[in-house]
């Protein structure tokens, strides 16, 4: 198994499910690789997965690559491009089959590809890999029918992010003894507590552009972290934004990475895509790579420099909206 860097609940969950499944198929060598780490929220699932289910989980660092010259099959998971696969994307080469369980809309196409289980209506990665093992006819233990609703917890946002699908398998993972208030405790975000995370959210904010789309009414903000920059994204979005996209510098890749996150009614309302009508154009232009949803996912631009890339992209919002957009002014306090 292999999914991205930096993996989160889902990514690790699902990743889970599916290794603990082709395990117990009869499959003697099965692992989830992850590369450069698992983001301070998912550890505690990591180990779960690890000590209580019996799945190998391994972290390759940067310019760190597992020495295989073949492999049978890699799945990919929760996983929309090679670029999220950092140094661990050669892997992908000496794979002798590709297989998916993703559920992000925008994708890579890729080759010698097998087995696509991809639901863009999906809310989580979780969701598949339920599916997906509840198809194979395995037993699903309480350990991870806990792991699979916290990672449905996470990505949905406790639910903010969902359909009556969701809330289906939610009552049968609770069903099959998953519990709730571990889920929830698993699904909680706990780099509020980190020093560095509040610091980088104060720089976020210091450092963001505001912009204001008329007729709709869109709101939408650019800035610029060097860490947790999903955080950065949905503080720009509770503090009133529509869209937000925030830029990162990424050393292993010699290139600028943009998460972004948007309010699925704002963006229905104004007619908007923010992957294909923002962030696609940079990709064509510079080159790169990215996938997600319509309101939440990530790219990577093949350029070092932030800068060039920010200013890109407001070229970019600047033609898609014309006249209509212009930028928040506002005086600092004066100390």
């Amino acid at each position: 198994m292999l999914t991205h860097s930096n993996a989160d609940v889902d990514a690790v969950a699902a990743s889970c499910a599916v290794a603990y499944a082709v395990k117990n198929l009869g499959v003697e060598d099965v692992k989830v690789l992850i590369p450069e780490g698992i983001s301070v929220d998912a550890r505690d699932c990591a180990k779960i997965c690890s000590e209580a289910l019996g799945v190998t989980i391994e972290v390759y660092r940067k310019n760190t690559v597992p020495m295989a010259s073949s492999i049978d099959v890699c799945v990919l998971v929760d996983t929309a491009t090679r670029v999220q696969l950092k140094n661990l994307a050669v892997l992908i080469d000496n794979c002798s089959a590709l297989a998916v369980v993703d559920h992000h809309a925008e994708r890579e196409e890729l080759e010698n590809l097998v087995l696509a289980i991809v639901s863009p209506e999906s809310s989580s990665s979780s969701e598949l890999a339920f599916k997906l093992v509840k198809a194979l006819g395995i037993e699903i233990p309480h350990e991870l029918a806990t792991l699979l609703l916290a990672g449905i917890l996470s990505d949905t946002r406790r639910f903010l992010r969902s359909n009556p699908t969701t809330f289906r398998i939610a009552a049968e993972l609770l069903e099959k003894s998953a519990d709730y208030n571990e889920a929830l405790k698993l699904s909680t975000p706990r780099t509020d507590l980190q020093r560095g995370s509040r610091i980088a959210k104060i720089k976020c904010i210091l450092r963001h552009v505001g912009f204001r789309v008329e007729s709709p009414e869109l709101l939408i903000a650019l800035s610029e972290v060097g860490a947790f920059e999903s955080h950065c994204a949905n503080l720009l979005l509770s503090i009133g934004y529509d869209v937000a996209m925030v830029l990162t510098e990424d050393d292993a890749l010699k290139a600028v990475r943009i998460v972004f996150r948007a309010k699925s009614d704002s963006v229905e309302r104004a007619g908007i895509d923010v992957y294909n009508d923002f962030l696609k154009p940079l990709i064509e232009k510079f080159g790169g790579g990215g996938g997600g949803h319509r309101v939440a996912g990530a790219v990577v631009v093949m350029r070092r420099d932030v800068d060039e890339v920010a200013k890109a992209l407001g070229q970019v919002l600047r033609m898609r909206f014309g006249s209509k957009i212009r930028v928040f002014a506002e005086e600092r306090v004066q100390v």
